[in-house]
C-alpha cells in the first residue's frame, strides 16, 4: 500500500507541474484560448478569453455555455470534437454582439 500511495503522490505532483507550465503557456498567449471537454465544460482558460467574455470568477469548470452563449460556438465546438479535425469559425462578441 505505501508504494501505491507513493505513485500516487508522483502522479498527481508530475499532473500539477504538467498543468503549471500549460497554464503559464496560456497565460503568455495574448488571444483568448478556452480549453474544453467532450461534455463542453471549460477546463483551462487564459486572461484572454477572460477580458474578452468579460468572465467573472473562474471559468474552470463552468459550462462552455456560461461563456458563449451563442448556438454557432456550440456547434463548433461539437464538430471538433466530433470529427476531431480543427475548424474555423468568426464570432462577434462584446456589446451589440
Amino acid at each position: 500500500l505505501k508504494e501505491i500511495a507513493s505513485r500516487i503522490k508522483n502522479l498527481d505532483q508530475t499532473a500539477a507541474q504538467e498543468r503549471f507550465g500549460l497554464s503559464a503557456v496560456l497565460g503568455s498567449i495574448g488571444e483568448g484560448v478556452l480549453i474544453v471537454d467532450r461534455n463542453l465544460r471549460i477546463r483551462l482558460s487564459n486572461l484572454g478569453a477572460a477580458r474578452l467574455l468579460d468572465l467573472q470568477g473562474p471559468a474552470e469548470g463552468r459550462p462552455l455555455v456560461d461563456a458563449f452563449r451563442s448556438a454557432e460556438v456550440q456547434q463548433l465546438v461539437r464538430n471538433v470534437l466530433t470529427r476531431a479535425q480543427p475548424r474555423r469559425g468568426e464570432v462577434t462578441v462584446g456589446a451589440g454582439g
